[in-house]
């Protein structure tokens, strides 16, 4: 009997507890929102959720599946279920109190989200649906920095908004409700403080660039391209890339953004390793900074090339929270030196890393996702950028004054190096060149000679040596002194170096005698043998012409002299085979002599008759 009456009991306890929980999962149902009086912010506390399982359900399914009450009442404001998730769906139940329909303005998901698929449903009426998200081209209703923003209209009485969002990289997806006055002020709002960022960033960008190109200092550089792959980055995170640039390529969407990621990552670490040095003052870390670099832009790469999105987000996000801690123990390195500009670029660091780590967590759900985390990166990217550039001031001014106190000791040294370079180069100068006619000595022609005959082995080409004497040069010398006879070498010099090519010698080998080196006259022996007559030639005229010497003393004219003079000039032509520098030395002296010995003011070739 007890028996009887326990089980009787048990079972009315049961219904009892099965009609309360089928009367609060019809009431969470039966409770639609007002369109009269819309809480303001996201509405996601009062929409039902779930997970899609299986294939791809269409609104017929989801609708049973609500009435079935396999749809769960949400706890949050806004959907946050990380990377690589299930397609949600979510209901939401509304009601037009009014006699005519509510135009408003349905503001969705995040600018990255993937698909979205909108339904409407209002008793007696078709469904009205809409789809977007950044798998389709030209996504309708992309709001960039905001999401994606629809436009339905509710009929009275209740309708049903129906949503199934799905996404590979993390799921974020508020829903609001607004007036289109509203939404063009939200719009208006965050195209202005887009505007501010982008504008910022590209001026310091280029500011860093200019610094550069005037003062070849490459941590500007690097700033510059890391500043801008940061604007690359919120341009793609934010939807300005989709809208303005591949508006027609989903699939560059599809890893846009995390390519950016990990981009704006080994930028930020190519700076801060020329800006901390870390070649010089920490190798072991640079070299761990180059590994990590290389390891996240292979691992990026090898999931775009795979087609694997879901690798690609784990690597970009993973990529970016590893870069923010290392910009932190980077930073804390430049603080063994106790530098302005080491502790600008901690500070800097920690600021970009609280920031993105805020925006990270809040992606991933780990902690609430609102415009404060949405937005945390670009506010700690601001900060960070403008602390950046106060530290590269920082570390302008440290090297200004290094430089100024090298400049000073630079002033001090200076002129003992230089007039020191004068005097090496006067050793020079008289070591292979006349002191007198400044023209080349036998000790540089020599040298010369050598390396035309090496020359002429190598080519198989011909080259000649002109030796000249001049004559009546002893008697002029007799006559009017040392001076006038200087004078007159110095002129005969100057006119045989106007014979001459630049490639030519022109020696003064001891005395009145000088010796000119033609060099690469050919392969061909009478071309050769006609280009050196002619040049010998040349010299004899040139040599000729008359002389005019004008001696003063105490600015007063002491004598007008004119001289006549003419010169013995012997060739030899040589080739690789015909013998040594100094035979061929010898060979020319002797021409010269057979010259002298012809009556002089003549020209004679080694070898030729008398």
């Amino acid at each position: 009997m007890f028996t009887q009456f326990a089980s009787a009991l048990f079972d009315q306890l049961y219904r009892f507890s099965l009609a309360v929980c089928l009367l609060a999962m019809s009431a969470a149902h039966a409770q639609p929102l007002s369109l009269d009086a819309l809480p303001s912010g996201s509405l996601g506390g009062w929409t039902d959720l779930y997970a899609e399982e299986g294939g791809v359900l269409d609104l017929a399914q989801a609708q049973a599946l609500l009435h079935a009450g396999k749809f769960h009442s949400s706890d949050r404001a806004i959907l946050s279920q990380g990377i690589g998730n299930k397609p949600q769906w979510l209901h939401l139940a509304l009601i037009n109190p009014t006699a005519v329909p509510i135009p408003l303005k349905l503001v969705v998901g995040t600018t990255w989200t993937d698909r979205i698929d909108a339904y409407l449903v209002h008793d007696g009426l078709p469904p009205l649906s809409w789809q977007t998200g950044d798998e389709l081209a030209r996504a309708p209703g992309l709001a960039q920095g905001i999401g994606y923003i629809l436009s339905p209209s509710f009929a009275p009485g209740r309708s049903d908004l129906f949503l199934r969002v799905a996404s590979t990289d993390p799921l974020i997806f508020p829903i609001e409700l607004q007036t289109a006055e509203h939404a063009e002020e939200q719009q208006q709002r965050v195209h202005y403080s887009y505007g501010f960022i982008f504008g910022f960033m590209m001026a310091l960008a280029a500011y860093n660039a200019t610094l550069f190109f005037g003062l070849r200092k490459r941590s500007h550089l690097y700033y510059a391209v890391y500043l801008v792959s940061l604007i690359v980055l919120i341009a793609c995170y934010t939807g300005h890339g989709f809208a303005w640039l591949w508006p027609e390529r989903p699939h560059v969407q599809r890893y846009a953004i995390l390519l950016a990621m990990v981009i704006y990552g080994c930028c930020g670490l190519l700076f801060a390793s020329r800006f901390l040095a870390l070649k010089a003052h920490a190798p072991r870390a640079l070299r761990f900074v180059r590994l990590f670099a290389a390891a996240g832009l292979a691992a990026i790469a090898i999931s775009i090339v795979l087609d694997s999105q879901l690798a690609a987000a784990l690597v970009a996000f993973n990529f970016a929270a590893l870069f923010s801690v290392s910009m932190v123990l980077l930073g804390l390195l430049t603080m063994r030196n106790s530098q302005p500009s080491g502790r600008y670029f901690l500070i800097a660091a920690i600021f970009g890393m609280l920031g993105a780590g805020s925006t990270t967590l809040a992606v991933w759900g780990a902690i609430p996702f609102n415009a404060i985390t949405y937005h945390a990166l670009e506010f700690g990217m601001v900060i960070e950028a403008t602390l950046f550039a106060l530290a590269l001031s920082y570390r302008f001014n440290e090297i200004s004054g290094s430089l100024v106190e090298i400049n000073a000791l630079n002033d001090q040294l200076s002129a003992e190096v230089t007039e020191r370079k004068k005097m090496e180069e006067q050793i020079r100068q008289l070591a292979f060149h006349d002191s007198l006619t400044g023209v080349p000595n036998r000790r540089l022609l020599l040298d010369r000679l050598e390396q035309a005959v090496a020359a002429s082995k190598r080519k198989k080409s011909y080259a000649a040596l002109v030796f000249l004497d001049l004559d009546n040069f002893k008697p002029l010398n007799d006559l009017h002194g040392h001076v006038v006879g200087d004078l007159l070498l110095m002129e005969a010099a100057t006119r045989l170096q106007a014979c001459v090519r630049e490639t030519d010698t022109v020696a003064r080998f001891g005395g009145d005698e000088f010796v000119v080196m033609l060099s690469d006259l050919g392969d061909d022996r009478d071309t050769s043998f006609a280009q050196a007559r002619t040049v010998a030639e040349k010299i004899l005229a040139a040599i000729s012409g008359p002389y005019r010497f004008t001696l003063a003393h105490s600015e007063e004219t002491v004598a007008d002299i004119e001289h006549n003079c003419t010169a013995s000039i012997g060739v030899v032509v040589f080739t690789d085979h015909q013998g040594s520098p100094d035979d061929l030395i010898k060979r020319g002296d002797a021409a010269m002599y057979q010259a002298k010995m012809a009556g002089r003011n003549t020209i004679r070739f080694f070898g030729q008759p008398d």
